[in-house]
């Protein structure tokens, strides 16, 4: 049986290319209105101009929150509504070890991997209960640095051990 999301409507964050654009192309392809979200404009551009007539871009900051009001806003307007969420958007820190890594990179990092999918999950929730029928569908996409710190991002390389556990007693 095929996945049907026909009067479905989804945002998917960072999808201006690779796994992101790659999401928004299933979803369209299973009937859904699909808005994409990216900072890069150019990118944007070339993936809605290739994914077709159910795809809408929209550029956005999703480490403002005013940004994200406004990809929440332009989806109801475009589309009526919204049903599921993709926070796909996301940073790497270019795997330097922890003693290099740049302040404003890591706070970036931090400000996409973490404050974005907190504030498109808050204002699509908002949207969620306030719909006729409350509910929706929230996807939070974590690469395998987000459960296994050692494998990707800031590196420990000074340390002789792979992983440290503080265990305290109280």
């Amino acid at each position: 049986m095929a996945l049907s999301l026909i009067s479905k409507v989804a945002i998917v964050t960072g999808a201006g290319g690779g796994l992101g654009k790659a999401i928004a192309k299933t979803f369209i392809d299973a009937g859904a209105k699909t808005v994409l979200v990216d900072i890069n404009k150019d990118y944007l551009a070339t993936a809605v101009s290739e994914l077709g007539v159910d795809a809408h871009g929209v550029q956005a900051d999703v480490t403002s929150a005013e940004s994200v009001q406004n990809v929440i806003d332009e989806t109801i307007k475009k589309f009526g509504s919204v049903d599921v969420l993709v926070n796909n958007a996301g940073l790497m820190d270019n795997f330097a070890p922890v003693g290099d890594v740049d302040l404003k990179l890591w706070d970036k990092v931090i400000a996409v991997n973490l404050t974005g999918p907190m504030l498109m999950s808050r204002a699509a929730i908002q949207h969620f209960l306030a719909k006729d029928t409350p509910g929706g569908v929230i996807v939070n996409i974590a690469s395998l640095g987000g459960l296994f710190g050692n494998r990707a991002g800031v590196r420990h390389d000074f340390f002789p051990f792979r992983a440290v556990r503080l265990i305290i007693f109280t």
